[in-house]
């Protein structure tokens, strides 16, 4: 399509009003031709929220990962100057495998066929699985009777740490496994005292998946490197107490104290949310939230207050107003001195 010269345009269009008389679900395009690909399937009537067109190839992949499912069909097309097969990788380092947890093998191997292992081009018998902060070696067993793509990972990694029986999403990279997301959550001591209350904030849990546990600072082990806490089970929706890797990221609902902080970032990074808390406005909160499509339906309307006039011009337009300041900012009005 690159050679097309003065037809390029035209030429990209055709391929985009061709793939939307077939019917397609989505198309996902990138690089600066291939923006006419979009166009010529809108003319051709495809449904915008169908077609998306990406500058960044990494950007691109991340659509792609939110709408892939089991039953997907894609095709990757691209000339090679655009490098589509960096795409192909992307697809099946994510798709191609399916992996189980073994609580029967041995907690320093993985099992995979001689098939797969060549299919992966692994360089040694031995590769890292990441779960979470842990990064654990596990020798390669070769067992045929698995399929090509089937791998077998040890339920138990250390003598404290164990992988729950949870959906994840996994990858391969190098000669390296990787399992999660992990997710970390700091909350009250109440939460712990009374799990269910945490219900509500696991509602979608079922496009994170991954390992996603809440704990208290005090259940951290800095001599065994875990940390102790409640995850989800998606099973039974309910939460089980387990003892965890450090997470990939974490989201922090307490006042932190500086120097746990300070720790916690010496090991993770920073994948920190929400720190200190209580570090954003509710306006800047809003408008955050105001961003997610799944949230926007069931907020409020919501605008900052500068004067009375604001106050009456919302009423006009809402039955009821509610009005959120804060004592520092009452005192400070003259008004109210």
């Amino acid at each position: 399509m690159l050679e097309l010269g003065d037809h390029a345009e035209e030429g990209h269009k055709e391929v985009g009003a061709y793939a939307a008389q077939k019917g397609v679900d989505a198309i996902l395009t990138y690089g600066r031709a291939a923006q006419h690909i979009v166009q010529g399937a809108m003319n051709a009537g495809l449904d915008t929220e169908k077609v998306m067109h990406f500058k960044n190839r990494d950007d691109m992949h991340r659509e792609l990962k939110r709408r892939i499912t089991n039953q997907s069909i894609i095709l990757v097309k691209g000339s090679s100057a655009m490098n589509m097969n960096k795409t192909v990788k992307f697809i099946k380092d994510r798709y191609f495998y399916s992996m189980k947890i073994d609580s029967t093998i041995n907690e320093e191997t993985i099992e995979i066929s001689s098939e797969t292992f060549e299919y992966l081009e692994i360089e040694k018998d031995q590769i890292i699985l990441h779960f979470g902060q842990l990064k654990k070696p596990l020798k390669v067993v070769l067992n045929d009777q698995l399929k090509l793509g089937e791998m077998l990972v040890p339920e138990k990694l250390s003598k404290h740490i164990t992988i729950p029986s949870l959906p994840y999403e996994y990858y391969w990279e190098d000669n390296s496994l990787h399992v999660g997301p992990v997710i970390g959550m700091i909350v009250y001591t109440r939460y712990i005292d009374d799990p269910k209350q945490q219900l509500v904030r696991f509602t979608n849990y079922h496009k994170i998946k991954g390992l996603v546990y809440f704990f208290f600072p005090d259940t951290i082990s800095k001599k065994n490197q875990t940390i102790s806490g409640y995850y989800y089970d998606p099973k039974t929706s309910s939460f089980k107490w387990g003892t965890f890797p450090f997470p990939n990221s974490m989201f922090n609902r307490i006042p932190l104290r500086a120097s746990r902080y300070q720790y916690l970032q010496e090991i993770i990074g920073d994948t920190i949310f929400n720190y200190p808390y209580g570090n954003t406005d509710k306006l800047d909160f809003w408008k955050l939230m105001y961003m997610q499509p799944v949230i926007k339906q069931h907020l409020p309307r919501t605008k900052e207050y500068r004067d009375v006039n604001s106050v009456l011009k919302s009423l006009q337009k809402c039955d009821a107003v509610y009005l959120k300041f804060s004592l520092q900012w009452l005192v400070e009005q003259e008004s109210f001195t």
